[in-house]
């Protein structure tokens, strides 16, 4: 009887896998379709013709603000823009663990003592963090930080060599 329950739940989930396979998918732009779709003409002057005019639609929807076209560089560099908080599967960030941050390692730019024992902070990305408990560690501009992602979805900061307070990301 277990072997049995243990089979239908393999088989269950192998039905799920082309589902979760599907949601990853990226829609693409009619543009980048139309672009991509030139490849397919045989003909040079047909093809040529259909890259001139995918081309100068691409273009003209970029200029709109209908696209938009970043490279993995800047993709990461948004990602880490926006550690800290807590967003939804967005479908651009296509969800790639290489390019995941758990941890950032940065520095103080400003500190503000906020009362208690906690403290307001701001680091050189321009996000604003605060302690959400007392640290008697000594927070100043300059010093480094390390941020990291908890295990149930809050952060820990370490400063320097010493122990974590947990945090938050204001903005």
């Amino acid at each position: 009887m277990k072997l049995r329950a243990t089979h239908i739940l393999l088989l269950a989930l192998m039905g799920t896998t082309p589902a979760i396979a599907k949601d990853n998918d990226v829609a693409r732009p009619q543009v980048y379709t139309e672009l991509v779709g030139c490849k397919t003409i045989a003909d040079s002057a047909a093809r040529l013709a259909c890259y001139d005019a995918a081309a100068a639609k691409m273009q003209q929807a970029a200029d709109a603000k209908d696209i938009v076209i970043l490279d993995r560089a800047e993709v990461r560099k948004t990602k880490r823009s926006l550690f800290g908080f807590l967003l939804p599967k967005l479908p651009f960030f296509d969800n790639d663990q290489e390019d995941e941050f758990t941890t950032i390692e940065t520095t103080f730019s400003s500190v503000t003592p906020v009362g208690y024992g906690k403290y307001q902070f701001t680091i050189p990305e321009g996000a604003v963090w605060e302690t959400t408990e007392p640290t008697q560690s000594v927070l100043r501009e300059g010093r480094k930080v390390k941020i990291k992602r908890g295990a149930i979805g809050g952060f820990l900061m370490q400063v320097g060599n010493g122990g974590y307070v947990r945090v938050k990301r204001v903005s």
